[in-house]
């Protein structure tokens, strides 16, 4: 239960420690806790909508602020998932948490927001399963997440029965992207000519019968 100073002090040694009571860990339950791979860092999530960087070497809180964001309010285990360090780098590790239909990406170590993964599929927030009288409608959530090894994939399952995979954008996907907004704007354009020379051809007729010059004999 040790906070910033703990019981270590400012100066490694007991100055200005807290006393053990004062600490705090978590508001709530704590419902996930997992090392980082090298062992340095312990990371805790709570019901008080928290996530906690903890140094292994000193047992202080490092202090780093997830913001606002952070959704953890039900029960059961909840578990975030830490990017491989083959793939970021020490200290550049990446923080997937399972958010309410959705996954939070952060720095681990700075706590910065970096996206958020969303489907619109899963944009409801309860989904119904079973069928007949064992029908029930859950709530839309994340159960789990896991890295699938040597590839940058992420997979996620959730309540409503399916598995996600998430992997990095490519170039190729892009090029792709690209080439589908080239194709919708040639026909937005295309469509837009279109609504032009129909409005032309009624702005012809109106024309030509409130402008045509009439002589009453």
């Amino acid at each position: 239960m040790d906070d910033s100073i703990g019981l270590i002090g400012t100066d490694g040694t007991g100055s200005d420690a807290r006393r053990r009571e004062r600490g705090s860990t978590h508001a709530g339950s704590a419902n996930g806790v997992l090392w980082t791979d090298s062992g340095d860092f312990l990371i805790s999530t709570g019901h008080d909508e928290r996530i906690r960087v903890w140094s292994a070497a000193t047992g202080a809180n490092t202090l780093v602020n997830f913001g606002p964001a952070v959704k953890n309010n039900h029960t059961s285990t909840l578990l975030p998932l830490l990017s491989p360090s083959q793939y970021t780098g020490a200290m550049k590790e990446l923080l997937f948490f399972p958010n309410p239909r959705e996954l939070l990406v952060y720095e681990l170590h700075t706590g910065k927001l970096i996206n958020r993964l969303r489907t619109p599929s899963y944009s409801s927030s309860h989904t119904v399963i079973g069928a007949g009288t064992g029908t029930r409608n859950v709530l839309n959530r994340t159960t789990s997440l896991a890295w699938r090894p040597h590839n940058v994939e992420l997979f996620s399952a959730h309540t409503d029965g399916t598995i996600r995979c998430w992997r990095p954008q490519e170039s190729q996907d892009t090029m792709d992207e690209d080439d589908a907004d080239e194709g919708t704007n040639e026909r937005e354009q295309g469509e837009a000519c279109e609504r032009k020379r129909k409005r032309d051809e009624l702005d012809d007729i109106v024309n030509s019968l409130t402008k045509r010059k009439v002589t009453f004999t």
